[in-house]
């Protein structure tokens, strides 16, 4: 009875092993904190032009925003300092932005993260009745 009682334990936990090295974990997300490198092209200026961007889970697939006020010197001064709260990855693929709001103009951050989703590149643009590239962005995760 006991080596009847022996042998069924050790099955179930090669049958418990078997089932947990078979499951996958979760991978690698954008949630986290971000550090965020810019830089202007041509005759425009980003302040600061460094800055930390977080990213949390927010409901389904769409991430809370938390960013500090941007300022954009090109022709005269902006401040983005009214933030998209949301955004919505798709894949590798994550846009947040910030209006600024004495006017109609948005600046937009749109990067693509590598695999490991620990770094990120992209775009700058900015965005009211037409849209320009102002520069780009390399973002590292802390």
């Amino acid at each position: 009875m006991w080596a009847r009682l022996l042998t069924l334990m050790a099955l179930g936990a090669v049958a418990v092993g078997a089932a947990c090295s078979s499951a996958t974990a979760p991978g690698p997300t954008l949630v986290g904190t971000w550090r965020v490198l810019e830089s202007a092209s041509g005759a425009c200026a980003f302040l600061p032009d460094t800055f930390t961007v977080t990213f949390s889970g927010g409901r389904g697939d769409t991430l809370t925003v938390a960013m500090p006020p941007i300022g954009l010197f090109c022709t005269r001064g902006y401040a983005f300092d009214s933030l998209m709260t949301k955004s919505s990855p798709r894949a590798d693929t994550l846009l947040f932005a910030a209006k600024d709001t004495s006017d109609t103009l948005w600046i937009e951050f749109q990067g693509v993260a590598n695999a490991a989703r620990d770094t990120m590149t992209g775009q700058i643009a900015a965005v009211g009745s037409g849209a320009a590239v102002l520069g780009s962005f390399v973002a590292t995760k802390r």
